[in-house]
């Protein structure tokens, strides 16, 4: 604006001007203004040199969006960002000011963005947020619009669980440790591979899924887990987080594949890659049996009696096979393999000895049959002959589990209460053991009130249809609300029992 400034010599040589105010600039002046600088003698009069560059005047150095725009109280983090009014400014002058704490800024011209390295600060709480603005060799004389940092404590891991998994990926790993920031940035590596997908479940705790491997990746140390708050700086991996990836097991052969009745039996598997198998599960049992000698290529397992098995199953036990499955920390597969018990053949003594009954258990069921219940006595054969009376109705699907205890099946019998009784023969003389088993009509359900309750439970429901129960009749009454809702039920009148639901998710359940 052609206005004039005195020029002050310095000792080696240099001129020095103080920049005049721009008087001209309009009040929605806004980014930057360029300017030439000329030097003059005799008040103006005379001109001496211009200048090649011009002088740029600047409202304000506005940074923009910070990445990343948080990281660990330690400091460390490589920020990277671009910023207005830096135009002809000495990028090597710039400065970064994190609150008060000033560290340089580097320009990297091939992505044109500047860069710096939060400095470490100190803190007691959880997180601090500061203003991170620029300023020209450690002053801030121009003014600058920032973006704000924020530090937080660095977080860890913990424990893992699984810690072994198929190089496939896409199986969830439980993480703990901590803090984890529900924030955009939130991350963990499997090596150097970053999981595709991450679920915030608490600062203690996130699952992590974990991702593709290549075969390289197979070794029996495994790879680390790190975790991060904002997508750059990652926590240190130690023994305690190491991720495995391996091959899904593969069962070829199992030995013997008949095992005994009464006694447990060891059954070797052998096939490929069988190191992480912890357990073996048969059939539709729910309970494991933990492996042992176990290497890449084989296990043992002990597989248990039957006679150990529960009532149900014991039918299926007698004539079926049974499926072998395998279990690993990440879940439980089929083998496509086999076994089947040896029911031991029925023995006949020399004398037959009839059974002295004393109790049964449960001493009632459906009249249409096909209930198991449990006998207590003494002297029971395990012979083909072997059966239980319901009056004169001879049964003989019976369960020997020991010279004291058998399991019988009821048959189809019309209401009412009826002499029981156990033979080791049918030739037994006719001789009655005092006991007593009642048939009870089959029920039948017509109607509900109210149909829906709170999921916390409590709330009455009253059950009609049809509940003929006899009189004198010890009732255990249960209300079952889908699979897993059982509650106790009370007999009203033979058409209507009530009972209080229990608590459960929200759901629609019979």
């Amino acid at each position: 604006n052609s206005t004039l400034i005195p020029v002050a010599a310095s000792p080696n040589g240099d001129l020095a001007c103080i920049s005049p105010t721009l008087n001209n600039a309009s009040p929605a002046f806004s980014g930057q203004r360029s300017v030439p600088v000329s030097v003059y003698a005799n008040h103006g009069q005379i001109l001496l040199a211009s200048s090649d560059d011009s002088f740029v005047y600047a409202d304000h150095i506005e940074v923009r969006v910070l990445t990343p725009n948080s990281g660990p109280f330690g400091g460390g983090t490589v920020v990277t960002f671009s910023a207005q009014g830096l135009r002809h400014l000495s990028i090597n002058e710039i400065t970064c000011h994190f609150g008060n704490i000033i560290v340089l800024a580097s320009y990297v011209e091939v992505e044109e963005v500047l860069k710096c390295v939060s400095p470490a600060i100190d803190s007691s709480s959880s997180s601090k947020t500061v203003l991170m603005k620029l300023g020209i060799s450690g002053f801030l004389d121009v003014t600058s619009t920032g973006k704000v940092f924020t530090y937080y404590r660095e977080p860890s891991v913990t424990s893992i669980s699984p810690s072994v998994g198929y190089l496939e990926g896409g199986e969830e790993v439980f993480i703990s440790g901590g803090p984890f920031r529900n924030r955009e940035g939130l991350g963990c590596t499997f090596g150097d591979t970053i999981s595709p997908k991450i679920v915030w479940l608490s600062d203690t705790s996130m699952i992590c899924t974990s991702p593709t491997a290549d075969v390289n990746t197979l070794t029996k140390f495994g790879v680390n887990i790190r975790v991060t708050n904002n997508g750059v700086d990652y926590s240190k991996g130690d023994s305690s987080t190491q991720y495995v990836f391996t091959h899904r097991p593969d069962a070829s052969k199992v030995e013997p594949a008949r095992v005994q009745w009464e006694k447990s039996t060891n059954i070797s598997i052998t096939g490929k890659d069988l190191r992480y198998v912890s357990a073996c599960l048969f059939g539709d049992i729910n309970k494991t049996y933990p492996t042992f000698n176990a290497t890449k290529n084989s296990i043992i397992c002990e597989v248990p009696p039957a006679i150990n098995a529960p009532l149900s199953f014991l039918p299926s036990l007698s004539y079926s096979k049974i499926p072998v499955f395998l279990e690993l920390e990440n879940g439980i597969i089929a083998t496509g393999l086999e076994i089947k018990y040896n029911r031991p053949s029925p023995k006949v003594p020399e004398k037959i000895n009839e059974p002295q009954i004393k109790s049964i258990l449960p001493s009632h069921g459906s009249s249409i049959g096909g209930d198991w219940i449990r006998v207590y006595g003494e002297d029971f054969l395990n012979t083909e002959q072997l059966a239980c009376k319901y009056d004169e109705a001879l049964v003989h699907q019976v369960q020997f589990i020991s010279a004291s205890e058998i399991r019988c099946k009821t048959p189809r019998h019309v209401p009412g209460i009826v002499a029981f009784d156990v033979v080791n023969s049918e030739t037994r003389e006719n001789q009655s053991s005092g006991l007593k088993f009642t048939f009870v009509p089959d029920l039948s359900m017509s109607s509900i009130f109210p149909s829906f309750g709170s999921i916390k439970g409590g709330t009455a429901v009253q059950v009609f249809g049809s509940f003929p129960f006899s009189s004198g009749i010890e009732l255990d009454i249960k209300c079952k609300f889908g699979m897993g809702g059982d509650a106790a039920g009370e007999l009203v009148s033979q058409n209507e029992i009530s009972c209080l639901s229990p608590p459960a998710m929200p759901e629609t359940v019979e």
